[in-house]
């Protein structure tokens, strides 16, 4: 076990990191992804963007399409911005592949999808 700096957890050697961009849509109808926009993830919640309620929302959304406890994703920058810098552990390889698949990316020849 190892300690992140940005975690008050131990994460197990084999989760890793996995960084990667979204667009935030705070206000909406429902809790959403809606795919790419201008090349990242977008996603719509609900909650309002005040006191850090649309990134809560925004973790727990992703925590659910990427198979993750909600413990294991962040927000690690932008926390004031529609575009965020995710953190989400796990197994960086899946993780990569779930991303394409939100974005529309067909999976990789040879992958069991």
């Amino acid at each position: 076990m190892r300690m992140d700096h940005h975690a008050r957890h131990p994460v197990p050697m084999e989760m890793q990191p996995f960084d990667f961009w979204v667009h935030v849509r705070p206000g909406g109808r429902k809790d959403a992804l809606e795919g790419p926009h201008d090349g990242v993830l977008a996603i719509r919640v609900v909650e309002p963007p005040t006191e850090g309620r649309a990134n809560h929302a925004v973790c727990k959304v992703l925590a659910g399409a990427f198979g993750v406890g909600r413990l294991d994703v962040k927000v690690v920058g932008g926390r004031t911005g529609r575009r965020k810098l995710i953190r989400i552990y796990g197994h960086p390889e899946a993780l990569s592949q779930r991303l394409l698949e939100l974005l529309g990316d067909p999976p990789a020849r040879g992958s069991s999808a």
